[in-house]
């Protein structure tokens, strides 16, 4: 019998999803979450609109996926949230405190500082007032981004290369939610995921030019490089 899996979310990114999981002889459906962006998904199978369905459990309990698949952190954010967790549906996303480190960039290199983790130099202000004051205390370029992630939120990331760009951007950017402002190192960056299953993890490293697979099992590290595809 083929698994059954549900994607929440639009576009490409759920047109894709399903397409690579169809491809794996898997049976996919979509709850598109925002009233644009459907013609993709509808493509690949079923979909529904949250518009006509308001939550997506009574079409989790009839389909009855054996994988959910988010297209971005918002969902926790959704009224229905906190039942499809409780309602223990298999989810690929992270829940309670660990969604807490994935939405809020400032709890997230907080706890990266208590365990000795490099982070950038952060700041987090909440209006232009303050904004202005770090400019003046500690004038350097800095990465502007919202303090919560969000695919809905009023800033996404700006990079600032020098302090006469963050005063600029300083000026125009929208204070609705604050502003996270985090040291700007260069133009090389790498992006990090970690896969967490009980007492087993792995991190998964990647660069401009490499991958990195750091997993641990049973205490040892395996390390494999290869080209970025």
């Amino acid at each position: 019998m083929a698994s059954r899996v549900m994607v929440l979310g639009v576009g490409a990114f759920a047109h894709a999803v399903q397409t690579i999981l169809r491809e794996d002889g898997a049976e996919t459906a979509c709850y598109l979450t925002i009233p644009y962006s459907h013609f993709g998904p509808k493509l690949v199978g079923q979909t529904w609109s949250n518009e006509d369905h308001p939550s997506p459990l009574p079409l989790i309990e009839k389909f009855k996926p054996d994988l959910i698949i988010p297209q971005a952190v918002a969902w926790a954010e959704q009224p229905w949230a906190a039942d499809l967790v409780k309602q223990g549906w298999p989810i690929f996303s992270p829940v309670g405190d660990a969604m807490r480190i994935e939405i809020s960039r400032q709890e997230s290199s907080v706890l990266c500082r208590q365990y000795g983790i490099p982070v950038p130099s952060f700041h987090h202000v909440q209006n232009r007032i303050e904004a202005r004051r770090l400019m003046q205390e500690d004038p350097r370029p800095y990465v502007l981004k919202n303090p919560i992630c969000s695919p809905f939120s009023p800033i996404h990331a700006i990079i600032c290369e020098s302090p006469e760009d963050t005063l600029g951007w300083i000026e125009r950017v929208d204070y609705a939610e604050g502003l996270f402002l985090q040291e700007y190192l260069g133009k090389e960056e790498a992006g990090h995921f970690v896969f967490i299953s009980g007492e087993r993890y792995v991190v998964w490293l990647q660069t401009r030019n490499t991958n990195v697979l750091l997993p641990e099992i049973w205490g040892h590290w395996q390390v494999h490089l290869w080209p970025e595809l």
